[in-house]
């Protein structure tokens, strides 16, 4: 017999391949899972910071509407004082009374007149007045809502405004792409009469929430169709709470969740007597 010269044979060869694959595999598939957790990450990270980021544009949007016009869990429309126009004539004096429109109380000088009821909304101070400008035109309506987008499929909150009677459409602005919640928006009254006008008994089942169920109850006022959808019932508005869901990487599930809830304080001022 002749003496092992230290080489390797065909079949240690092939034991050594079979391991270096397996090792290769198990450090591949390691590699794989933390590259993809990173990625999860970083996604729900980025998600939060913007939708925490779009919620505060909402809140801040919100916290200047003095009326509802529509309320529904896909969308939510509201009036605003001219100031909040992105295009708003601070420094302008509309009336010329010698004070610029930022530092007017009545900016188009109409308070003392005398309307018809039908035209009140266009005469009075600056809360009271929806028509500042006086050109017989509401003058700002904002929407924000739940839609879906060609070429998306996920729904979209967009962001929109009506300035002096202006067709939808010429200022929207995407604010959360992505979203999977079927609603976004929920809407609450209260027992405090200067609060709610005539709301005294609206809290029927005493868990001291006021619901868009108790607002709509046609013991309370409402018309019993499950929404808010007419005036008395939007004018017993006074909190509107968001819950919204991401789905950024669009594998069906949530990367980012945020709610809140917010409380217009110009809805009791201009309520006011």
């Amino acid at each position: 017999m002749k003496n092992h010269d230290g080489g390797f044979t065909l079949v240690e060869v092939l034991i050594a391949a079979g391991l270096s694959a397996i090792l290769g595999l198990v450090m591949w598939r390691m590699l794989r899972t933390a590259a993809a957790a990173t990625y999860q990450t970083d996604v729900r990270i980025r998600s939060d910071a913007e939708l925490r980021g779009a919620m505060d544009r909402i809140e801040t949007l919100l916290l200047n509407a003095n009326a509802f016009t529509v309320a529904t869990s896909t969308e939510v429309r509201f009036i605003s004082d001219l100031n909040t126009a992105p295009d708003y004539a601070a420094s302008l004096d509309f009336d010329g009374d010698g004070f610029p429109n930022s530092d007017d109380p009545d900016m188009d000088n109409d308070a003392t007149l005398i309307q018809p009821p039908t035209a009140q909304w266009k005469i009075g101070y600056n809360l009271k007045d929806d028509d500042d400008d006086a050109d017989n035109q509401i003058d700002m309506v904002w929407k924000i809502g739940l839609s879906t987008r060609a070429g998306q499929p996920n729904k979209s909150v967009t962001v929109d405004y009506s300035k002096n009677g202006e067709p939808w459409g010429g200022h929207e602005q995407v604010l959360i792409p992505n979203v999977i919640s079927t609603g976004v928006f929920n809407f609450y009254g209260s027992e405090n009469e200067f609060l709610s006008p005539g709301a005294t008994t609206y809290d029927t089942n005493n868990d001291g929430l006021v619901s868009v169920q108790e607002i709509d109850a046609p013991a309370n006022g409402g018309n019993g169709t499950g929404r808010i959808d007419n005036a008395a019932e939007l004018k017993a508005i006074v909190t509107a709470a968001l819950s919204i869901d991401v789905d950024a990487n669009r594998d069906g599930k949530p990367d980012a969740s945020m709610s809140t809830e917010i409380m217009p304080p110009m809805l009791y001022l201009k309520r006011r007597p």
